[in-house]
């Protein structure tokens, strides 16, 4: 798909210049990254074509407005993401390669947004500062990142976590839907959900001393998170 192929095919392009283990790490990244991708377009379209047809129906979307999306990512996930494209850069890696790579990462949270500005009339920036800003005010950010550092050993754990960040994507999409529907702000909203995100920073605070938590603990932390969606 568009962006992993040109990814994968600048992997290659640095052989004999960087050692294979590294190559290979990039490799599975990719990989990794791609996944998610298809899970969620598997879930979230709830389409019976395949996932390639699907994905080239936003891909002229994302050519356009991409740049535009990234520009709301904020200062700590530019900051988080600089510190991980410096790593590549020591390791012999190009500019280039870092581009490609920003685009993989934020692929999902990308067609998240392109999706929510298919179903509301609203325009590209709008859609991207409401829902970054609300991923980083009820922590689907920082749960996110120990999704994808999670390396379960067993099946059933390595599918929980790909369905526990599906879930969280459709909860993300959907109170951003309400906001945008609604013309709130993510204060407004969250200012009357009080109790709920007073019990989410609590799981939220815990989960963050225990170095041992698992996919049951990130799994509560997912249903606290169900209950600041909007009713339906």
């Amino acid at each position: 798909m568009g962006d992993g192929q040109k990814f994968r095919e600048k992997i290659f392009s640095f052989d004999n210049q960087i050692e294979a283990e590294k190559q290979y790490e990039a490799w599975n990244l990719s990989r990794r990254l791609l996944g998610n991708t298809v899970y969620w377009l598997f879930d979230s379209l709830n389409s019976s074509d395949r996932p390639a047809e699907i994905y080239k129906q936003f891909e002229p979307l994302l050519k356009d407005h991409q740049d535009d999306i990234l520009a709301h990512i904020g200062p700590e996930r530019t900051r988080r993401f600089q510190e991980k494209q410096n790593r590549w850069l020591e390791l012999g890696f190009d500019s280039e390669f870092n581009q490609l790579l920003n685009r993989l990462y934020y692929l999902v949270p990308s067609l998240d947004i392109l999706l929510l500005c298919q179903k509301i009339e609203t325009d590209v920036s709008t859609a991207a500062k409401n829902y970054f800003e609300l991923g980083s005010r009820l922590h689907i950010d920082w749960l996110m990142s120990r999704i994808s550092r999670s390396r379960p050993k067993k099946r059933w754990d390595q599918f929980g976590f790909r369905t526990l960040a599906v879930e969280l994507n459709g909860v993300q999409r959907k109170i951003v839907s309400h906001l945008l529907e609604n013309n709130l702000s993510v204060e407004e909203y969250l200012d009357s959900r009080q109790t709920s995100l007073g019990r989410l920073e609590k799981i939220y605070d815990e989960l963050q001393r225990d170095r041992r938590a698992d996919l049951s603990g990130y799994q509560f932390m997912l249903q606290r998170l169900k209950r600041l969606r909007p009713l339906e």
